[in-house]
């Protein structure tokens, strides 16, 4: 009696351990997975914030990643030059959108100031501007948002102009193209073509990746590897926190090293310096990217349009990555999930068979008891 008691306790305890074992398992597989999307959040200003894994500090912004409403809004300012209306940074970027043109025919250039404007950044890091005030003669000066207070020249027109006096921003795209926008109504009065057009620079790039909210189409990559040695310098932040290289990403997933282009993109067989391999079996386009490497993560960004594809760490970017079609993390995710609930089933039957078989036990035992009660008697 007393072994089969304790036979049938073991089954009882190996059936718990299972499932306490394959419980861990699962919850340690679920909590390495490879991570593709960053995880960023931040407030106005120097504030840390994470980004795919490190701790590091955004990149002062003025702006807050509030929508803002269909309708402008309008600040009545209180200036000797002018009283106007100004309408905010984000409604100057939704005004953008819409393309309301009424532009100004002339030329400038920026004036070199000791007070550098009090930029405003979008919440996906792709476009920064500052509130400027036109005087109505050949000079544009820096003024403060919301007070309107007019401070410096920083552009002088070289064309003598008749528009009248206003506020304006003016705003720098990701690919370096400027666009004054008038503060008031919302009008496109200048457009500024870029020197490298649809390419982003290494300061926007590295906006992207410290951003709030960037914008994101990761990969599923199947094979990452060094294949040849670099040979240009690297780009480095003002603190030298951040790094970065520029690559042109050919079909087959080679990415050769590479100069930031001054015109058209160039086909890669020009560039005969491959240095990495990105097996992507979803992206089978040709363009420019960027590798920026902030803390002790690596990003690779979409150099046209400002996307973050693959966001890996120092050691697996050294080591090199491999990995099968199974192995992209919504499957691997899918399938703790389905093993969670297997081990879940298995360790309830056996908690079933376990109860049946006591209850079974006990009524045996308490059949014999009778038996041998009803022969004394």
């Amino acid at each position: 009696m007393v072994k089969r008691d304790y036979v049938l306790a073991s089954v009882v305890f190996l059936l718990l351990s299972q499932f306490l074992i394959a419980s861990n398992l699962t919850a340690l597989a679920v909590e390495t997975l490879p991570s593709h999307l960053p995880l960023a959040k931040s407030q106005r200003g120097n504030h840390e914030m994470k980004l795919g894994g490190p701790e590091r500090f955004a990149l002062e912004s003025s702006s807050q990643c509030t929508a803002s409403s269909n309708s402008l809004k309008t600040f009545t300012i209180a200036n000797s030059n002018n009283a106007s209306f100004i309408i905010s940074f984000e409604e100057a970027l939704e005004a953008l959108e819409k393309m309301h043109y009424r532009l100004w025919n002339l030329s400038f250039s920026y004036v070199a100031s000791d007070v550098s404007p009090d930029f405003f950044v979008s919440c996906d890091g792709l476009t920064e501007g500052f509130l400027a005030y036109y005087g109505g003669n050949n000079s544009v000066y820096l003024a403060e948002y919301p007070s309107g207070f007019v401070k410096t020249e920083v552009v002088r027109l070289s064309t003598n102009s008749s528009f009248e006096a206003c506020y304006l921003w003016v705003l720098r795209q990701m690919d370096g193209s400027e666009v004054w926008v008038d503060a008031t109504n919302g009008d496109v009065l200048l457009q500024v073509p870029a020197r490298a057009p649809g390419v982003i620079n290494f300061d926007v790039a590295v906006r992207v990746v410290t951003s709030p909210k960037p914008k994101v189409q990761a990969w599923v990559v199947e094979k990452y590897a060094q294949i040849g040695n670099y040979s240009l310098q690297e780009y480095l932040s003002s603190d030298g926190s951040i790094r970065g290289r520029f690559y042109v990403r050919s079909i087959g997933g080679v990415l050769y090293e590479s100069e930031v282009p001054v015109g058209p993109v160039q086909s890669p067989s020009n560039v005969p310096k491959p240095v990495l391999y990105i097996q992507v079996d979803n992206d089978q386009d040709e363009y420019y990217m960027w590798e920026i490497t902030c803390g002790h993560r690596v990003y690779y960004v979409d150099a046209r349009k400002g996307t973050i594809r693959l966001n890996i760490s120092e050691i697996e970017a050294q080591r090199g990555i491999q990995a099968s079609p199974q192995q992209s993390p919504t499957y691997t995710t899918r399938c703790a999930h389905f093993e969670y609930l297997y081990v879940l089933a298995v360790a309830a039957v056996g908690i079933a068979i376990a109860a049946v078989a006591i209850k079974f036990k006990h009524r045996r035992n308490y059949a014999e008891t009778s038996r041998v009660s009803f022969s004394v008697k």
